[in-house]
């Protein structure tokens, strides 16, 4: 989704700026970066990282993670970078190495400095903080977090989103989530995922 619909609509852009909110330990802001750098985006892209807690930041900051704890990543890095859903015969070769280095006997899998260093990550509660930045995002990324609040906590979220994002940028939620009640009909709904009105 993401390679095929979603990213291509900012090629033209001089500047593409993600929010990953409620990142946690930081593998999907990583997945990101190697996404965009494979699509020739990286030098585009400007990408912030927050989360309410400063013990999963300090683990996103230096990208080293149990290898066997997520060695699921790994499959779905190849179904992400080697792999073409709407063109099966269209196969890339992306090795592991370019990105990260797995080390089997000391179970660690750590992201390579050069991509450690591009994200910034700052502690920010997405309830009580607000806006915290002077620039609009293009994508955010909010997956598997608003899920835990109520309706009118969702709400609030919903408002910090629209008002952070340009016309038609993206905003994309987990599997199981949804922008339901006042704030859907300033969202249109594109399968996975939803563009500001």
């Amino acid at each position: 989704m993401l390679r095929h619909r979603i990213l291509p609509r900012f090629k033209a852009n001089k500047t593409i700026n993600i929010w990953h909110a409620g990142c946690s330990t930081g593998q999907e802001v990583y997945s990101m970066i190697i996404l965009l750098n494979e699509m020739g985006l990286l030098e585009k892209a400007k990408i912030v990282a927050t989360d309410i807690n400063n013990d999963v930041l300090d683990v996103a900051r230096k990208g080293q993670y149990k290898y066997r704890f997520n060695i699921g990543y790994l499959d779905n890095y190849d179904q992400v970078m080697k792999h073409n859903p709407f063109n099966y015969d269209e196969v890339y070769e992306v090795p592991y190495e370019k990105y990260f280095e797995v080390d089997k006997v000391k179970d660690l899998l750590s992201i390579k400095k050069e991509y450690t260093e591009i994200p910034f990550f700052r502690k920010h509660d997405l309830v009580k903080d607000g806006t915290f930045v002077y620039a609009k995002f293009d994508i955010i990324f909010c997956r598997n977090v608003i899920i835990y609040f109520n309706n009118k906590l969702q709400n609030n979220v919903f408002n910090l989103f629209h008002q952070n994002l340009y016309p038609k940028g993206c905003l994309i939620l987990g599997a199981h989530e949804a922008i339901l009640g006042p704030w859907a009909p300033r969202f249109e709904k594109n399968a996975s995922f939803y563009t500001k009105k």
